[in-house]
């Protein structure tokens, strides 16, 4: 068939992006995630709100409407490349990257014609790229990076402190409520300055192929360039979904993790953590961590088979964001601190665990 535009740009004059695959419903609509990117210098965002939502039709791609218009209340961060699944009920969740280090999801209960305000999540995002799939017993499976930076918003004169490590793959037997480590793609001592993101997924059979890039931001030392040369790419990992390795297991909103940056930094850190305010463009204060992330080198998942395809792959997306908080941010981290306290003194006791949730059995 000929190209046609389904969405023009000059509906409104934003660029509309996509980032992940188009999901069939049960009852038949086709949905395809996507959002609106008004750029100021190649992807940054400078005051403009992004928004994300959904392009639908329900007439087997003859005809689409949009759908959706979820963002976060404040400008220069954004919640982008959402991927959508199907819970049991119908019910859909989109989960999202954000410049927040978490990732959010938006609900919709009428097979993605309206959709919900975006939800901070407990599980870490370093403002990368999350794949989510239905697998076909009804199961979902999430890629992301498991990691938080040390700085929200865009990271314009903070290239240094990018990371996108830790690719895990999650399984969810509970419609998303509940999410188990079945791999980490990336060597637990990987190459310093190397980014392994992009992932995309695919069901074959009884494996799970994971589709994902190498790259580096800016190669600087002699090593670095040379393994450039060798790994930049873009590989394929394979993991057996009869038999997944089973790690940690996490609650997609967990009111005893960490939901704030510093809350991370400081138990990640908690001789080195430091904190100051400052008074941000937009009159809020801004929280500003002065401490860099030491790469974890706990908590490994499955070793996974790597196949090169050969394709000489680059960062087709080096986002660069700005410093600016949400003023709400100090008062969410003072709850945080405070809600963690009182949960010590249970913790003590073994009344419950900290952060996760008991292990599924697999």
């Amino acid at each position: 068939d000929t190209p046609r535009t389904i969405y023009a740009q000059s509906e409104d004059g934003i660029p509309k992006v996509v980032a992940n695959k188009l999901v069939v419903l049960s009852t038949g609509e086709w949905i395809l995630p996507f959002w609106r990117q008004k750029s100021w210098k190649v992807c940054e965002t400078k005051k403009e709100y992004n928004t994300a939502g959904v392009l639908r039709s329900d007439d087997n791609g003859v005809s689409w409407q949009s759908h959706g218009f979820i963002k976060l209340d404040y400008p220069t961060h954004w919640v982008i490349e959402g991927s959508v699944l199907e819970m049991r009920n119908q019910t859909l969740m989109m989960v999202l990257r954000s410049t927040d280090n978490f990732i959010f999801t938006s609900l919709s209960f009428d097979q993605g014609v309206n959709w919900g305000p975006p939800l901070k999540t407990s599980i870490p995002n370093p403002d990368s790229k999350i794949s989510a799939l239905r697998l076909k017993n009804g199961d979902f499976v999430m890629a992301f990076n498991d990691h938080i930076r040390p700085f929200t918003g865009q990271s314009k004169g903070k290239e240094d402190l990018k990371r996108r490590d830790q690719l895990k793959v999650a399984l969810s037997r509970d419609d998303g409520e509940t999410w188990t480590d079945i791999a980490r793609i990336d060597p637990v001592t990987g190459v310093e300055g190397q980014l392994y993101h992009y992932p995309t997924m695919q069901e074959v059979g009884d494996q799970l192929l994971v589709s994902y890039s190498k790259t580096f931001v800016v190669p600087k030392t002699e090593e670095q360039k040379k393994i450039r040369s060798l790994r930049d790419g873009i590989w394929l990992a394979r993991i057996d979904l009869k038999n997944p390795e089973i790690g940690e297991t996490r609650k997609l909103f967990d009111p005893l993790a960490c939901h704030s940056t510093n809350c991370i930094l400081k138990k990640l850190h908690p001789d080195a953590f430091t904190n100051s305010s400052q008074v941000s463009e937009d009159g809020g204060n801004e929280a500003e961590e002065k401490v860099a992330l030491e790469e974890d080198s706990g908590d490994e998942g499955a070793v996974m088979e790597k196949e090169s395809n050969g394709m000489n792959g680059a960062d087709a997306d080096e986002k660069e964001y700005s410093t600016e908080r949400d003023s709400s941010g100090e008062k969410e981290e003072r709850k945080e601190r405070e809600k963690e306290k009182e949960e010590h003194s249970k913790q003590e006791k073994g009344s419950r665990r900290s952060k996760h949730s008991p292990k599924h059995e697999a």
